[in-house]
């Protein structure tokens, strides 16, 4: 078995003790040396990780939780997270997905309705201020908490 303590110590960058899991989990050091010696549960190794600032992902993955596979099955066709991405592989993507070639169609519906000539605009003459509700108007704005004439009765 891994030893549990010593990644997340390695991961952290600084000596994790018994002590400090135990305060993490909210159990006895002794109950924390216990669970170290058996194994930590998924759960546990989920709220080691957050406390201290390291991916949860990682350490079920790492600590044989779950299999690499497992965690890859959560992420994008290729397995890459944005945050993980380099920044050439990042600007490839967004090249391909505005490469015009892949939004032909939508290109081509566009250029169909600016060519579209007989499409009449909108008219507004049987539109009334009832119909707008955020027309503008120069009636008095309603008193509001603090003004001297406001009231927040019935």
């Amino acid at each position: 078995m891994t030893d549990e303590r010593a990644w997340f110590s390695s991961m952290a960058k600084r000596r994790i003790t018994a002590v400090e899991i135990a305060e993490i989990l909210d159990v006895s050091r002794r109950t924390a040396t216990t669970k170290l010696t058996n194994g930590l549960s998924a759960d546990e190794l989920i709220d080691i990780s957050r406390s201290l600032g390291l991916s949860p992902i990682h350490a079920l993955v790492e600590l044989g939780k779950i299999t690499y596979q497992e965690a890859v099955d959560f992420l994008d066709d290729d397995g890459q997270l944005l945050e993980t991405a380099e920044d050439g592989e990042l600007a490839l993507e967004l090249a391909r997905r505005l490469n015009p070639a892949t939004k032909a169609d939508e290109l081509e519906e566009l250029r169909k309705r600016k060519a579209s000539k007989n499409v009449p605009p909108p008219t507004y003459d049987d539109t009334t201020h009832d119909d707008l509700p955020y027309v503008a108007d120069n009636s008095p704005d309603e008193p509001m908490p603090g003004d001297d004439d406001y009231f927040d009765g019935p």
